[in-house]
């Protein structure tokens, strides 16, 4: 079991997850530690997570989960899978640090997936901050090469899409707010931001995904996590199915488009027939009943004089009229 070198005790939070209660000397053995290395990273854990851990005199048990991860986690995926993820402690910006590697020629990028256990910077769409502490979130961004000639606009609704795929393996049914916020209601649960950047004679995508994983990160009504709808997701096995069905996901779509995707979105989509508010720079540019989502991925509103509008940029806010 191999541990991180500024959060040694992922490792053992790893290991957690696979058992209700475990012994001290069974651990200390698994994770080669001497008594005071392993006291050590125990009183480190406490301090961090003093509500999912459970410390009793020779045992310690996982009360809740926790959003960590060991190299080791995915060793398997990475033998079945295109995608190949790479675990980082703490970064200022998953998508930052892959656009940095392309920039740089410094590593092979193609298919790369950082998964951070700690984001420090992160970044939403326009220009939002995403929130983020030690073990509350799910954090990544992966590298997808594509052409040139590729149109990539739908992308993110795609992503959106096999972000409720996975969800619903562990029975939280979610929602997509166009283009591509899932949600629970009016209260967020994951964001997706895509970049793109020339490498060589082709564009790679950036893709980043942040998802709430723990309450703590939630305060407010304007936020959901994953163990509000579900306390039982072990983070792991989310994460690696999430992970599958965004390569699939993506697989499909640069050969057959958004139409392979357009039903799926268009029954998740939160707002049809809702009324809604189209707002650019806190100036109003439409209002109007939500429709569908077209092929091309635009929202299709319809005004109050019966006009039909197809938005299609993301740069614009939606606000929700008569929730």
């Amino acid at each position: 079991m191999s541990n991180s070198p500024n959060y040694p005790f992922v490792g053992m939070i790893s290991l957690l997850h696979k058992n209700k209660l475990w012994y001290f000397v069974e651990l200390e053995k698994i994770l080669r530690l001497s008594r005071n290395e392993f006291l050590a990273q125990i009183k480190i854990i406490q301090q961090l997570f003093p509500e999912q851990i459970q410390v009793n005199s020779d045992s310690i048990k996982l009360l809740q989960p926790i959003a960590l991860f060991t190299q080791d986690d995915f060793r398997e995926f990475n033998q079945t899978h295109r995608l190949q993820v790479e675990v980082v402690d703490t970064c200022l910006s998953t998508n930052n640090l892959l656009i940095n590697r392309v920039r740089n020629n410094s590593k092979i990028v193609n298919y790369q997936t950082i998964v951070a256990n700690e984001q420090l910077e992160g970044r939403g769409r326009q220009g939002h901050h995403w929130k983020s502490s030690i073990g509350n979130s799910l954090i990544l961004s992966l590298a997808w090469p594509v052409s040139f000639l590729q149109d990539v606009q739908t992308i993110p609704l795609v992503i959106a899409v096999a972000i409720g795929r996975a969800l619903q393996s562990f029975n939280i049914k979610a929602q997509i707010k166009w283009p591509n916020d899932i949600v629970i209601g009016y209260q967020k649960l994951a964001g997706i931001l895509v970049e793109s950047i020339k490498y060589q004679t082709n564009k790679i995508l950036i893709i980043g995904i942040g998802m709430n994983f723990n309450s703590i990160d939630t305060d407010g009504d304007d936020y959901i996590s994953v163990l509000q709808l579900n306390p039982y997701v072990n983070p792991i096995q989310l994460l690696t199915i999430l992970l599958d069905e965004v390569e699939r996901a993506l697989v499909v779509y640069l050969e057959n488009g958004f139409k392979s995707f357009q039903n799926e979105f268009n029954q998740w989509h939160r707002d049809i027939g809702k009324i809604v508010r189209i707002t650019f720079k806190k100036e109003i540019i439409l209002e109007g009943i939500v429709q569908e989502v077209a092929s091309d991925g635009t929202l299709t509103i319809v005004d109050l004089k019966n006009q039909r509008h197809q938005v299609a940029t993301s740069d614009f806010s939606l606000q929700v009229l008569n929730t």
